[in-house]
């Protein structure tokens, strides 16, 4: 349930409880609170920063040049199933691509060498981009001097 909403599909809960603070109330069957717990899941402003930093300002998704301050903090492994709110354990997908991780059944994958890869669970795969990690992405147009500096 959401408040002022309604029901949600639990993709729907999943993705926004991905990226955010994360409250949950238990009821008996009397409506009585059983029980309260609050969880910190949203990835914090330094933790975003060093994302960038590995990742590039742009969307991990392949071939998506979205800027990173469109996107949405995503849990490689997800929260909701055991996985913590780190770097490591972090990507910063745009909307519409963090989505598809969560409605959408994709799963984003970082790989050793720091490229991403997406897999569909019906075995489709796309990427990885044939780009190193981090701000040296192809298709980047590298600053220009002037001439008179």
């Amino acid at each position: 349930m959401l408040a002022g909403i309604g029901r949600i599909p639990a993709s729907t809960g999943q993705r926004l409880a991905c990226d955010g603070e994360l409250t949950t109330v238990l009821l008996d069957d009397q409506g009585a609170v059983r029980g309260l717990r609050t969880e910190r899941r949203y990835f914090t402003v330094p933790q975003r920063r060093a994302m960038i930093g590995r990742d590039g300002d742009r969307c991990p998704w392949p071939w998506c040049d979205r800027p990173a301050t469109w996107s949405d903090g995503h849990h490689l492994v997800w929260a909701s199933r055991g996985g913590p709110t780190t770097v490591a354990n972090g990507a910063l997908p745009c909307p519409a691509h963090h989505t598809m991780c969560h409605e959408g059944g994709w799963t984003l994958h970082r790989l050793p060498d720091g490229r991403y890869s997406a897999t569909h669970r019906d075995g489709r795969t796309l990427g990885p981009e044939a780009h190193p990690p981090g701000r040296n992405r192809t298709g980047r147009p590298s600053p220009r001097r002037r001439q008179d500096e």
